[in-house]
């Protein structure tokens, strides 16, 4: 009986001086690739994104301007004004009985917006140089007889101050001053009212000369001053 002889296997053909040419230079061309995304990371961690100027005061979508503003229904208008994405507290003053705003008569209003830590415009440093620290940056936009205006962006502002951001009001301005008539406010004299983040939760504040009000996000529930207390020194900061 013949035993059975296994072909030859066939070799692989041998490298030439092309394959390997091409191989160095697709190996080049990745090390080259990386080192420039490398590099533009750094570029760009060295670059501050500074904020821009404010522009002038407008009163453009401002509905009942100026002797019958409804002031929350600003807030989506103050939004468009800043680069700042996390809404943290709005004021007013001088807030007639049906919830408005004259600011011909000293109405006023202030939204405040920041930052989350190490996000948005940074203060302006010399090229080359990484932050000193991550920032929490803020700004105020700001309704009052000129019209709806951004203020100077505060860029260094320190993370251990930043305020949590709050949830858009779910209850009216006028709705706030309704309680405070319960409680005794004078509906032919203004007050002013807050919404800001207490130690509780989103809460309102209203105050109608010597009445003092402060109600939950809802504008319903009745807190005490304990419950309402401020996170920051301000209860609106800015």
């Amino acid at each position: 009986m013949s035993e059975s002889i296994d072909p030859p296997k066939e070799s692989a053909p041998p490298r030439t001086p092309s394959h390997d040419r091409v191989a160095g230079l697709g190996l080049l061309s990745l090390s080259f690739s990386v080192a420039l995304g490398l590099s533009w990371n750094a570029r760009e961690a060295a670059t501050p994104r500074v904020a821009q100027t404010p522009a002038p005061p407008t009163t453009e979508g401002l509905s009942g301007f100026p002797t019958a503003v409804s002031p929350a229904g600003v807030l989506d208008a103050a939004r468009r004004l800043t680069e700042r994405d996390q809404f943290v507290g709005m004021a007013f003053s001088g807030v007639k009985a049906d919830g408005t705003l004259d600011v011909n008569q000293g109405g006023s209003a202030r939204f405040v917006f920041r930052s989350l830590e190490g996000q948005g415009p940074e203060p302006e440093r010399e090229y080359g140089t990484l932050a000193a620290r991550r920032y929490c940056g803020f700004q105020v936009i700001t309704l009052d007889a000129q019209g709806l205006a951004a203020q100077p962006d505060v860029s260094d502002a320190d993370c251990r101050r930043a305020i949590e951001p709050l949830p858009p009001p779910t209850c009216t301005v006028e709705a706030v001053w309704n309680a405070g008539k319960k409680k005794g406010a004078d509906p032919l004299s203004a007050a002013n009212i807050e919404y800001y983040r207490s130690s509780s939760g989103p809460a309102w504040f209203f105050q109608n000369g010597g009445i003092s009000l402060w109600l939950g996000a809802d504008c319903v529930r009745e807190m005490t001053p304990e419950e309402a207390r401020s996170v920051s020194g301000k209860r609106v900061p800015g």
